[in-house]
């Protein structure tokens, strides 16, 4: 995999500042300015644990419209989607 480097100049708080240079010192990262790619990595797993975690909890809402589609479907409530009918509509 081919690397490349981008270099952007940014604009922190004096608090904002801090809680990077903080960052960096847990990473072992000597300047914090080489500390933002790992600090987006981490925010990115971050974010992926989250959504593992919320679709992974099942509270019911998604049985219960499986439930109501397969109801309608039943009851002849529903039309069968098909290329044609997504032209049409867009």
């Amino acid at each position: 995999m081919a690397v490349s480097t981008h270099t952007m100049m940014i604009m922190l708080s004096d608090d904002e500042r801090d809680l990077l240079q903080a960052f960096a010192s847990e990473q072992g990262i000597a300047d914090p300015a080489n500390a933002v790619g790992q600090l987006l990595r981490e925010y990115a797993r971050a974010i992926d644990m989250i959504w593992e975690l919320k679709l992974s909890q099942n509270n019911g809402a998604l049985d219960d419209l499986l439930k109501q589609v397969r109801a309608d479907s039943a009851a002849g409530l529903t039309d069968t989607l098909t290329p044609d009918l997504l032209d049409d509509e867009f």
